[in-house]
């Protein structure tokens, strides 16, 4: 991911020691001062208390991550699968776009 963004950001300028990071480490190093920016997915940004979503970037440096989820063939009770029917079904939007996400077109 770092390469999409050294496309516009001369990668001199970035901090070596957070390409790479965790979601909880960029935060917890933004959150603590040793960082001015974090770039992260939505989705970890939004639940950090002190943090705040600072702005989306455009089209053309934009990435997307694309999640599946699977059970088990061993799946001792139907949760696994009612979790995943939860989470596809189209009356969840609100809740996906809720926590930063998006539906995938």
């Amino acid at each position: 991911m770092a390469s999409t963004y050294t496309a516009v950001i001369p990668y001199e300028s970035l901090d070596p020691l957070t390409i790479g990071a965790s979601g909880d480490e960029v935060n917890a190093n933004v959150l603590g001062g040793a960082s001015d920016l974090a770039v992260l997915p939505i989705s970890e940004i939004l639940p950090v208390a002190g943090a705040e979503l600072g702005a989306l970037f455009p089209d053309a440096v934009q990435t997307y991550v694309l999640m599946a989820a699977g059970v088990s063939t061993g799946a001792r009770s139907r949760a696994p699968n009612d979790f995943i029917a939860f989470l596809a079904a189209p009356n969840n939007d609100g809740v996906v776009r809720a926590k930063g996400m998006e539906r995938a077109r």
